[in-house]
């Protein structure tokens, strides 16, 4: 059987000889140089060939096109040359791998091209060994593939994005609002939610035109975006509604800071194209807070617009809490900051002053200057609750300037009735120092009063410093060049950079009471620890809050320069204060 067997397999050997000798014709008829050179000459792909030792041997005209690249300039270079820097080792290795398992790669890399612009292609590598020594190349074979990013990113926008407003739309609006709660649950912060409904727009669009109308829709949108923060979003959610949600708030009257904002922004004359007279738009804003007020976006937003319906029943151009308690401190909060503004205009304030002493000899060496506010109505109200309150309605400039000119005028009292020349600390808070007019009013305020810049030392959170601290430092250097003194208040209990610390020109360090009240209760390192610091940068180191002996017995111990608290004084009445200064009270 093995004889009938024999024909039929050397025909079938035959054949087998037969297609292995035309595979390999066809190989070497590929691997033709003028053949070769036609197919890199005519595509229009960019094409590039490595030889063995990974250095780039040859490239189609299409690369030098596509790439910007003479081909002088990476001929004979290690491929790398090409690498934009997004590229890492691990990715390498996986591209090494499966060359060295299939001889094949086709995945999306970063380029660079010769113009320096780094761009994302699709490239496909395949192995090429050669029959002449067995050295294996490489043929990359690049797909620019920015312009369908740009195609994607384009649909992705469409699908998420307001077509008239250009401001997130409600799909993205809820998944943000999402993220934001499950962090938020991490973290055990609150999350709050404003629905912003614009009044009475139904009458724009009907007597001035949709047209106007879209207008005004997209300067609203502008004005609202402009007034919130960085990590604050705003969304078109339909029609003239909007949602604004604002992430990782300690407290919910946060939100109310937002809203009275917005509600500022929305109701600002606007002038559109086309029209001469201007557009007045109001808002009714509803606020939910997570978790009380809802545990999942749809949840939150459905509460923020039942507030904002009880707000515009309560007369439009104002803001409502879903809950009801939240209401009620709102309203405590409003009428607070109304009897302020009125303190302002009625000399219902009064400046104290607490001494400042120093260590080492125990004598008075300055003040600080801090307002006090008797209330005609209610009494003594505590700094703690009306400067909060006037932090975040903005009062706080204008009572900061009256603070500063009072105390300013009464300390140059002091001097020309022949008191000690003592310097004057004021505090400077963070909504003071972004203000662009600081450096003109405090110049301004030192030449109404006469007294000299030396005898001015501005306190500044160190908290304040850092979360401003481009804005800032220009403005303080400046100060600093007159001749004013700088402090940094509360250190330690905000980002204690010692980097900031050393390019901002501060003259002294402050260290916070909460590490002084600790002394003798197992916090004393912490206190010993700043007084270091200020000693090691060369700053004047003042530790306030000393209130009995042993804190002021381990500061005299460690060094510290000087001391403020009640151990030696509260705050004083002006009178008050210039009868201790003229007793020459000391430690």
């Amino acid at each position: 059987m093995s004889k009938k067997r024999t024909p039929s397999s050397a025909k079938k050997s035959h054949r087998n000889r037969e297609g292995t000798s035309a595979r390999r014709t066809e190989e070497v008829s590929l691997l033709h140089p003028s053949l070769m050179a036609a197919v890199l000459d005519n595509t229009t792909e960019s094409i590039l060939i490595t030889d063995a030792r990974n250095r780039i041997a040859a490239v189609n005209p299409a690369f030098t096109t596509n790439m910007g690249y003479d081909r002088k300039e990476v001929v004979g270079k290690d491929l790398r040359v090409l690498s934009a820097g997004r590229n890492d080792d691990a990715l390498f290795a996986t591209i090494s791998k499966h060359l060295a398992a299939t001889g094949r790669w086709r995945g999306e890399i970063w380029s660079r091209r010769g113009s320096g612009e780094v761009v994302p292609e699709w490239v496909s590598i395949t192995a090429v060994q050669s029959p002449a020594d067995g050295s294996v190349s490489h043929v990359a074979v690049f797909s620019d593939i920015a312009k369908r990013r740009q195609d994607e990113e384009s649909i992705d926008h469409h699908v998420n994005y307001d077509v008239l407003t250009d401001l997130p739309n409600n799909r993205l609006i809820e998944d943000r609002v999402e993220q934001a709660l499950a962090q938020a649950a991490q973290e055990g912060t609150q999350v709050g939610v404003l629905y912003v409904d614009l009044d009475n727009f139904k009458y724009v669009n009907d007597k001035l035109g949709n047209g106007v109308g879209d207008l005004a829709l997209i300067k609203v949108g502008q004005r609202m975006r402009a007034c919130l923060r960085d990590r604050h979003a705003i969304g078109r959610y339909s029609g003239d509604e909007f949602v604004v949600f604002l992430p990782a708030i300690a407290i919910a009257e946060e939100a109310v800071m937002v809203a009275r904002r917005l509600l500022e922004a929305v109701s600002r004359p606007m002038v559109l194209k086309g029209r001469q007279e201007g557009i007045v738009l109001t808002a009714s804003i509803g606020i939910a807070v997570y978790p009380d007020d809802g545990q999942s976006a749809t949840e939150l937003i459905r509460s923020a617009i039942s507030a904002g319906a009880h707000a515009k029943k309560r007369g439009r151009n104002t803001y409502q809490f879903y809950a009801e308690n939240l209401n009620l401190r709102a309203m405590e909060r409003l009428s607070l900051e109304n009897r302020l503004r009125d303190a302002l205009d009625h000399d219902e304030l009064e400046v104290h002053y607490q001494p400042k002493v120093e260590l080492q000899g125990g004598q008075v060496v300055g003040m600080e200057a801090l307002v006090r506010w008797e209330s005609v109505a209610q009494g003594r109200v505590a700094p703690t609750e009306f400067i909060a309150v006037a932090e975040e309605t903005g009062l706080i400039v204008p009572l900061g300037a009256w603070v500063l000119r009072t105390a300013c005028a009464q300390t140059k009292a002091w001097q020309d009735v022949g008191l000690p020349p003592l310097r004057l600390a004021v505090n400077v808070s963070a909504r003071q120092l972004s203000e662009e007019n600081l450096l003109d009013d405090i110049v301004s305020i030192l030449e109404e009063t006469g007294l000299a810049p030396d005898c001015l030392e501005l306190e500044i959170t160190e908290s304040s410093l850092m979360e401003r601290a481009e804005e800032a430092i220009t403005t303080l250097r400046r100060l600093h060049d007159m001749g004013v003194h700088l402090t940094a208040d509360d250190f330690g209990t905000g980002y204690s950079s010692l980097h900031y610390l050393r390019n901002f020109p501060v003259d002294g360090i402050k260290i916070d009471r909460s590490f002084v009240s600790d002394i003798g209760r197992g916090g004393a390192m912490l206190a010993a620890a700043v007084v270091a610091i200020g000693k090691s940068l060369d700053l004047n180191v003042i530790a306030e809050g000393v209130e009995n002996k042993r804190q002021l017995d381990f500061l005299r111990q460690h060094q510290c320069a000087e001391i403020q608290g009640a151990y030696f004084s509260p705050p004083l009445p002006a009178p008050d204060f210039a009868m201790l200064v003229r007793k020459g009270r000391h430690l």
